[in-house]
């Protein structure tokens, strides 16, 4: 089976815009999360980490949808989830 890519992963979580591209992606992701626990696992990680960091602001319901993660960032993510697989 192949697993979610980072970039996938982080497309799905947070798209701020209902369209085909992002209904596709949705079910993709979702339908693979029901039968890989490895990747559900990985989504749930990413969106704590970016609950967890963005909670350090003092800032409420902060809209997550619009973040880019830096290309160090996402190599670090792809290093850390890539030595799991």
């Amino acid at each position: 089976m192949e697993h979610l890519s980072l970039d996938k992963i982080i497309r799905f979580i947070s798209f701020d815009e209902i369209n085909d591209e992002n209904l596709r992606l949705a079910s993709e992701v979702n339908l693979h999360m029901i039968e890989c626990s490895r990747c559900r696992n990985k989504v749930l990680s990413i969106q704590n980490t970016l609950e967890h960091l963005l909670s350090y602001s003092g800032v409420k319901g902060v809209d997550v949808s619009n973040i880019i993660i830096d290309e160090d960032i996402r190599s670090e993510l792809d290093n850390f989830y890539g030595k799991k697989d």
